[in-house]
């Protein structure tokens, strides 16, 4: 250890401290949660899985210690004299996978869903359907990976988002929930949690749930950064952008609705339920206007309509966001504020409706200029001129996916 350098020690402890919870506790774990949801954990068979998930958590510590030898190994320039075949590679590669990823997905559900307190006796059918609905899933998933490793695919079979949605769904199961069910079940199979250790186990469980959570995080940044080539700053503006378009747009959009109908006395308690609805619904016409404009950011295209069609889609969302929001927003900010009291509702009413009028005659001015703007310019105007600027040149990939593959893959090749 001594021959490696102090950035690969570093990397040594973020990798096998992460493994250690991963695959040795949560081996051990897999086999103790998925027992249970299965049914085969009873009173008569508890020592019987006790016994087995104990020997494959010794199993899987000493497949680690094994990768760790690999990883110093490697650091020293030494190449390992092993020779595997095809079958023996795949076999060590989908032993494992079996274990920590089907039945460790599965398991993972299970205890999880147990260590935040939502299975409980009158949940635990519930819990057990989806913990083997998610080892069904994981299941398929280990067949699919089976088919690639025999039949290699020349090119990439998905779009870098849906390779981010299959990476980092699976992470999200197999690492943080498996993280904490790790710690959960496996305190279990040692006989450390017991009824009076049961929340000193769930706060140790939860808290190592929350640190890969952070950690999975960091990987979805990485990721992004990565995958898009991106530098830092434009990794920050893409956040600034559609994060405030989050809020302003989207939650903005329904609660401009909400709060517009209340100042025009129309939401009432005979129709709060109908206003619910339209500001709902409306809220979800925004999220696939904000899902269309990420698109359009990242893959930087252009907008398709002009004229006539342009005018409505712009000023559509102007009317909502700017005239109803104006108009909402000093409603809902004065009520925040507590400054809206039965005895000062109706002088807020007014400065609500007043900001609206002011807003709407800024709106028909707006229109005026879009339709009065020659058409040299008009063919120069686009969407981001109109709306906040996003626009990035299209980016190459740097880097394969295998980065980004699931820790539970045996280091040794």
């Amino acid at each position: 250890m001594a021959d490696a350098k102090p950035d690969q020690l570093l990397r040594l402890l973020q990798i096998f401290s992460a493994r250690l919870v991963l695959e040795v506790f949560g081996g051990g774990g897999a086999v103790w949660g998925f027992s249970e949801s299965l049914t085969l954990r009873n009173p008569e068979t508890q020592e019987f899985w006790r016994y087995t998930a104990g020997s494959v958590g010794a199993i899987f510590f000493i497949r680690w210690c094994l990768q760790i030898k690999d990883y110093l190994d490697e650091c020293r320039g030494r190449v390992s004299k092993l020779k595997q075949s095809g079958l023996q590679r795949l076999l060590e590669i989908f032993s494992a996978r079996m274990v920590l990823e089907v039945w460790g997905g599965a398991g993972a559900i299970w205890g999880f869903s147990e260590a935040m307190s939502l299975r409980r006796p009158d949940t635990q059918e519930i819990y057990r359907f989806y913990a083997l609905t998610v080892g069904v899933i994981f299941l398929v998933r280990l067949c699919l990976q089976v088919v690639d490793f025999l039949n290699p695919p020349t090119v990439p079979k998905h779009s870098k988002w849906t390779r981010l949605l299959q990476i980092f769904g699976a992470k999200i199961v197999l690492e943080v929930f498996g993280g904490a069910g790790a710690i959960w079940g496996f305190s279990e199979v040692c006989t450390f949690r017991r009824p009076e250790t049961q929340e000193l186990w769930r706060f140790n469980a939860l808290a190592i749930g929350f640190i890969f959570f952070i950690r999975y995080l960091m990987q979805i940044k990485d990721y992004f950064i990565e995958e898009l080539d991106q530098d830092k700053q434009k990794y920050i503006r893409y956040l600034q952008i559609f994060s405030a378009r989050m809020v302003l747009e989207v939650w903005g959009g329904a609660g401009a609705i909400w709060g517009f109908s209340e100042v025009c006395t129309y939401r009432r308690p005979e129709t709060q339920e109908f206003w619910r609805f339209i500001a709902l619904g409306l809220g979800i016409v925004f999220f696939i206007r904000f899902i269309c404009q990420t698109h359009d950011y990242i893959y930087n295209t252009s907008p398709v309509n002009a004229g006539f069609g342009r005018l409505l889609q712009v000023f559509s969302a102007k009317l909502v966001l700017e005239v109803f929001g104006g108009g909402g927003a000093i409603w809902g900010w004065s009520e925040a504020l507590s400054l809206r009291r039965p005895d000062t509702q109706e002088f807020y009413r007014r400065a609500a409706l007043i900001v609206a009028a002011i807003f709407f005659g800024r709106f028909c001015s707006q229109i005026r200029d879009f339709i009065c703007v020659p058409k040299e310019e008009d063919a120069k105007m686009s969407k981001p001129n109109l709306e906040t600027q996003y626009s990035l040149p299209p980016m190459e990939k740097k880097h394969s996916d295998e980065n980004f593959a699931s820790e539970t893959t045996p280091l040794v090749v």
